[in-house]
């Protein structure tokens, strides 16, 4: 799995992982998969506008829900 989400207001990050993705899926790789998770809901309320606690608590809430999600074979 790739994930990625914007960092510091440009989607260039997001853009790549999409692309290596896409590049692996189209050789026939069927167990890759890309995951973004918004920015919007966190508080960057870490270090240096890291992600908090509660941050962290979020994103792994999301990303489960998304491993459930993903075929068996994975």
């Amino acid at each position: 799995m790739v994930s990625a989400t914007d960092v510091a207001g440009t989607p260039a990050l997001v853009d790549a992982a999409r692309q290596i993705v896409a590049e692996r899926a189209d050789r026939g790789d069927r167990r890759i998969h890309y995951w973004y998770y918004p920015g919007s809901e966190l508080d960057y309320g870490g270090c240096h506008w890291h992600p908090s606690s509660r941050d962290h608590e979020l994103i792994a809430d999301r990303l489960a829900g998304f491993l459930v999600g993903l075929p068996p074979h994975w």
